[in-house]
């Protein structure tokens, strides 16, 4: 099971280049892409895992799914 969980994780930092590049059109501070894009990942992950497996965080998936978003675009410095 550690194995799997350590596996998933690493899939997860794939996701850094993508973070990267969609923090660079919001023009981010290049020294702080690679530190702020596994912030983001690490945050989602966790949020996930604790609506997963400890208890609902909102009501349904779909609300997560929209404050994860609400969340992402914060961290990106996009507020509506």
């Amino acid at each position: 099971m550690y194995a799997e969980l350590y596996e998933l994780s690493n899939n997860n930092m794939d996701l850094i280049p993508v973070i990267s590049r969609i923090l660079q059109k919001f023009n981010y501070p290049k020294e702080n892409i690679e530190q702020r894009s596994e912030l983001i990942i690490h945050s989602i992950d966790s949020l996930i895992h604790r609506h997963t497996f400890y208890g609902e965080i909102v009501d349904t998936d779909e609300e997560l799914a929209e404050y994860i978003t609400e969340l992402f675009l914060k961290f990106v410095g996009f507020d509506k």
